[in-house]
């Protein structure tokens, strides 16, 4: 059976057993549409609650181009520990929380005046639901208040990129 030719951008598609393949145009979605990000130097920035405080600098803005889009967050921290201590991050969408891990989740067992610097990374992926401008924000908080000192060597950063639904 001859078929007509599609449009431009159009597949060849099986529209079923017994039936003609037709064009159409491809579902549209999982494509990267735009990226931000932002890195944190060295700055020193000491946490030492267990309560979450959020990161200095470590907020970044992006408007998402449809409100079906989705919003892959991905955040690496480095840190300095020192005597048992442990970390956890959570990141927030304005003030909703959307990813958060306990504040124990990271733990340095080292001994007493002894430092180790070590990294984590974290992602998620939001739904945001809007087209106006969001801020997300990455926040950290300590296990038993120990102090954690946030990229004293190295840099830390965020990446946000919208997925096209």
């Amino acid at each position: 059976v001859a078929i007509a030719t599609g449009n431009d951008g159009q597949v060849l598609t099986s529209t079923g057993a017994g039936s003609p393949p037709a064009f159409e145009t491809p579902a549209g979605g999982g494509k990267i549409l735009q990226v931000s990000s932002i890195v944190l130097g060295a700055t020193n920035q000491l946490i030492a609650t267990t309560s979450y405080t959020d990161l200095t600098n470590m907020s970044i803005n992006i408007t998402p181009t449809s409100s079906s889009s989705k919003i892959l967050v991905v955040a690496f921290v480095y840190v300095k520990l020192g005597d048992a201590e442990g970390f956890g991050v959570r990141i927030e969408r304005g003030s909703t929380d959307i990813y958060s891990t306990p504040t124990y989740s990271i733990l340095a067992d080292a001994s007493p005046m002894v430092e180790l610097y070590t990294g984590a990374g974290f992602q998620t992926i939001d739904s945001p639901n809007t087209t106006s401008q969001v801020t997300y924000k990455l926040g950290a908080s300590t296990h038993d208040n120990k102090q954690v000192n946030f990229s004293p060597a190295v840099a830390s950063y965020m990446y946000l990129m919208e997925i096209g639904a």
